[in-house]
C-alpha cells in the first residue's frame, strides 16, 4: 500500500507508513481521534484505540531532504532515504519540480511528490551491455545457422589424370552446371545440369537438363517413379508402372 504522505510502498498489513509513520488510508483516524498528536502513547476515551507518534503533516512546518525532497522529522540529522545530510551540500542548487496532481514543490531529481506520493517520474531498468552475458548465454547476434556441405570428387576417365583436390559446396540448394563442375565440357549443361538440396539431414539429387543427361550410379537398391530413365549399358530406358 503507498503512503500518500511520502510514497513508500508499504505491506497490505501496516497501519502507518514504515517510512514517515504517515497513517494509511484504510487505516485512518476517525472524528473522535485524540488532538494531542505528541503523545507517543494516549488512549482515546471515546473509541479506545491508540494514537502512535505525530506524522509530519501533523506536526505543521517540516523540512525536506535537500537531495531527494524526503520529508524529515525534528532532530533527524540525515536523510532515511537517501542518507544526505540535513544540511544541503556546499555549492548545491536546488532545482524545483512541480506536482502535476497537488502543485507541491519538489526537486527536481524527485521520483515521488513528498506531499501526496504521486510518482513524478520512472526509473529506467539498466541495460545489460553485452560483455556482461554470461559464457552459457545464447545470444541472437551470436547464433549461425548450421552450414551443410558435400564434396565431389572427380573421377578421371582413360589417359587422364587425377585430380587431387574436390569441388566442395554448401547449402541447402546447390545448382551444379558447367562452370562450377568441369569447366570446358560440352557434355554439361552451362545453367542447369542438376540441383542438389539438403533435407532433414538427407541430400536429394534432382535432374534439371534439356536433354535428361544426369544419373547416378548405384549398387544397392533404390525406389523407381514413373518417368525415371535406366541407362543399361549404352541404352536408356524409361520406367513407367
Amino acid at each position: 500500500m503507498r503512503c500518500t504522505n511520502c510514497g513508500w510502498e508499504n505491506s497490505g498489513d501496516r497501519s502507518n507508513c514504515e517510512k514517515c509513520n504517515s497513517p494509511l488510508s484504510n487505516y485512518a483516524m476517525r472524528e473522535h481521534a485524540v488532538t494531542d498528536v505528541y503523545a507517543r502513547r494516549t488512549v482515546n476515551e471515546n473509541i479506545g484505540i491508540n494514537v502512535g507518534r505525530p506524522t509530519v503533516c501533523e506536526q505543521g512546518d517540516s523540512e525536506s531532504c535537500p537531495q531527494c525532497g524526503y520529508p524529515l522529522l525534528p532532530g533527524m540529522s540525515e536523510c532515511p532515504n537517501c542518507n544526505c545530510s540535513r544540511q544541503a551540500p556546499a555549492g548545491v542548487v536546488s532545482d524545483s519540480l512541480n506536482c502535476p496532481k497537488c502543485n507541491h514543490e519538489n526537486r527536481e531529481d524527485a521520483f515521488f511528490c513528498s506531499h501526496c506520493g504521486y510518482e513524478l517520474q520512472k526509473k529506467e531498468p539498466v541495460k545489460q551491455s553485452r560483455s556482461s552475458y554470461g559464457r552459457k548465454t545464447i545470444t541472437p547476434w551470436e547464433m549461425q545457422a548450421p552450414v551443410c556441405a558435400c564434396r565431389l570428387s572427380m573421377i578421371p576417365n582413360a589417359n587422364e589424370e587425377a585430380v587431387t583436390s574436390p569441388l566442395v559446396f554448401s547449402g541447402e540448394e546447390i545448382i551444379l552446371n558447367r562452370d562450377n563442375t568441369d569447366e570446358g565440357n560440352m557434355t554439361i549443361t552451362s545453367k542447369e545440369q542438376a540441383v542438389l538440396t539438403y533435407e532433414n539431414k538427407k541430400w536429394y539429387l534432382q535432374d534439371r537438363s534439356e536433354q535428361k543427361t544426369t544419373f547416378v550410379y548405384t549398387t544397392e537398391k533404390i525406389e523407381l517413379k514413373p518417368g525415371d530413365i535406366i541407362v543399361l549399358g549404352n541404352r536408356r530406358f524409361e520406367f513407367d508402372e
